[in-house]
């Protein structure tokens, strides 16, 4: 099965942003448990005993209208432009990868801007968010 661990909601100067969940499959709960803080938020203060190899990962970018609640946690109108981000981290496991995290966010369209930068010679492209200074 698969059990939420993370959820939470960014904020920059007492500005809500964004919102966040991130699921992981139960059977690396005992893993997680172990490295990650015990309440959130958090910082891990100790490296983790075991290091998770993390071996590609797929982002999807759309945009979206919020929901109420979106909106209401968001403190912006209902149904307002809200960018939606699903990712999925793959971990290695043998000689297969395997999903290990699953993500959403959801970013308020008004302070976030995402950047996509590809190269022409086969590097892997670099994908970066940053805060908007408009509003």
């Amino acid at each position: 099965g698969v059990g939420a661990i993370v959820d939470g909601r960014g904020e920059i100067r007492e500005v809500p942003v964004a919102l966040f969940d991130s699921f992981f499959p139960a059977s690396d709960g005992a893993e997680l448990r172990r490295i990650l803080p015990r309440t959130f938020p958090g910082v891990l203060t100790n490296r983790p005993r075991q290091k998770i190899k993390l071996t590609k990962t797929e982002v999807t970018i759309e945009t979206s209208f919020c929901s109420k609640w979106e909106a209401e946690q968001l403190a912006i109108p209902f149904r307002g432009a809200v960018f939606v981000t699903l990712i999925i981290e793959h971990r290695a496991a043998g000689q297969q990868d395997r999903p290990f995290e699953v993500a959403r966010a959801v970013y308020r369209a008004d302070r976030v801007q995402f950047h996509l930068e590809l190269s022409g010679n086969s590097a892997i492209p670099q994908a970066t968010w940053q805060l908007s200074e408009a509003n």
